[in-house]
């Protein structure tokens, strides 16, 4: 997955019902992979890494500061990214973070009407899912982030099939209404070979 404007890469991997793993490596104004942070859940474990890309472009040197240990804060916002992308991508959640929907309506989409879901989760997980009335795929989901206390807006566009299943392969995050950052899917694979301990330290 390739941020629209292009400042790194993004690498997501799932290993379901409750693993995953985001690789973000950083670019140099040319271009060229600096470093890596990663996020990972293995199960209730939580952990944070910043690597130096691999490969390294000849001649450059980059200083990584140890990522910190996740505090309650960090480990909840790890699930939540966790619960919000299964749903994108997937329309899943986790048996082990169940999320309770009740039917919230219609509403009016730019793109069409929408299907309103309203789910609640553990520990104050609250999203609202948009699904296309007609296809049933999901348009957008809204959030608060408790960070910022900001509105969240995630919408999900460009469906592509791969291997039977309709990925969604642009997502734009808006903040307040605010465009903040796409995120451009490149590839996807299904049912590709993982190794469990990826998802550990």
């Amino acid at each position: 997955m390739v941020p629209a404007d292009d400042v790194g890469n993004v690498r997501l991997t799932f290993l379901l019902p409750d693993r995953f793993r985001q690789d973000y490596t950083y670019s140099a104004p040319s271009g060229q992979p600096t470093w890596t942070r990663i996020a990972s859940r293995d199960g209730d474990d939580v952990w944070l890494d910043n690597r130096v890309a691999q490969p390294m472009p000849e001649g450059m040197s980059v200083s990584v500061d140890p990522a910190p240990t996740p505090d309650a804060t960090m480990r909840r916002n790890v699930k939540f990214a966790h619960a919000r992308y299964l749903l994108a991508l997937l329309l899943y959640t986790d048996p082990s973070f169940p999320i309770a929907f009740t039917y919230g309506g219609k509403a009016e989409a730019p793109d069409g009407r929408a299907d309103v879901l309203d789910g609640q989760g553990p520990d104050g997980f609250a999203i609202r899912l948009f699904l296309d009335e007609k296809t049933h795929r999901p348009m957008m989901m809204t959030y608060t982030a408790r960070s910022t206390e900001s509105t969240q807006q995630l919408r999900m566009e460009e469906y592509q099939e791969t291997a039977g299943i309709l990925f969604p392969h642009l997502f734009s995050r808006s903040a307040d209404g605010k465009l903040r950052e796409q995120l451009r899917f490149e590839k996807f694979v299904v049912n590709g070979r993982l190794d469990p301990r990826n998802f550990r330290k």
